[in-house]
């Protein structure tokens, strides 16, 4: 098995197990794959083995042809089972944004399955995402208060677009920087109170592992909104980060790693 095979299948396998199962549509998607392939079966075994130490390392290509296939076989395993769910898609948007391909250019690759009335919604929330996008260094804060504001009273179908923003490094037309945007997004994601986004709030604010786009701030927001999720007096300040980290150690981790969407 060469290098290029190897990835193929390994970029698939951390796909599958992106929302936390794998089900029966998406193993034989990846038998059939790891045939064609010629993977066999301890080769497959080991590479279950090395995803399942690592569920978040994979690699794209970087010619743009290549790159646009890699992508192309993720959104096969993630529509293997007729859904693709929340966290799959934006793991297939963060790749394809890494290998130069558009949104809309992903969105193509993926099945369509919502009806009239959630593709209406969808695309009000997205309007109002690019709205923010579009404005935010010009607005004031009871402007930018207002969006977010319009972008909750959704509920929980505004919890995936918000956590959009949390997670990209775009940053506002006309702004230096995306860090005061992140930190509003983590204040409307608190006053959802929905804890599937516990685990996204410690990753993408930087309370667990690192991200260059945090800074103290955003992390304190992060900290107390966690708190506020889970009833935890963690306050909005370094100690409050410092207790935040020292529950997941000991707590989160192993209850919210894998409450994921």
């Amino acid at each position: 098995m060469g290098d290029e095979e190897k990835w193929t299948i390994r970029n698939v396998l951390v796909m599958a197990l992106a929302d936390g199962k794998v089900t029966v549509e998406e193993k034989e998607y990846i038998d059939q794959l790891r045939r064609k392939l010629g993977i066999d079966t301890e080769e497959f075994r080991e590479l279950c083995r090395q995803v399942k130490q690592d569920r978040t390392r994979v690699k794209i290509p970087k010619d743009p042809g290549e790159a646009r296939e890699a992508i192309r076989l993720l959104c096969e395993v993630a529509s293997a089972d007729g859904e693709v769910s929340g966290i799959e898609r934006r793991w297939l948007e963060r790749l394809g944004e890494f290998a130069g391909l558009t949104h809309s250019a992903i969105e193509g690759l993926l099945p369509t399955a919502r009806d009239e009335g959630d593709e209406q919604q969808q695309t009000q929330l997205m309007t109002l995402v690019e709205e923010l996008y579009q404005g935010f260094s010009g607005w004031d804060a009871a402007r930018r208060l207002e969006q977010f504001a319009a972008l909750g009273q959704f509920g929980r179908p505004a919890v995936i677009p918000l956590l959009r923003v949390l997670e990209s490094y775009r940053v506002p037309d006309g702004a230096g920087s995306v860090v005061e945007m992140k930190i509003m997004a983590v204040d409307q994601l608190a006053a959802l109170d929905d804890k599937r986004i516990v685990y996204y709030l410690a990753q993408h604010a930087g309370l667990i592992g690192s991200d260059e786009m945090t800074s103290p701030a955003l992390r304190a927001a992060a900290a107390e909104a966690i708190g506020r999720i889970i009833a935890q007096p963690f306050s909005r300040d370094e100690a409050g980060v410092d207790a935040t980290r020292q529950w997941w150690r000991s707590t989160g981790m192993v209850t919210y790693r894998d409450m994921i969407m």
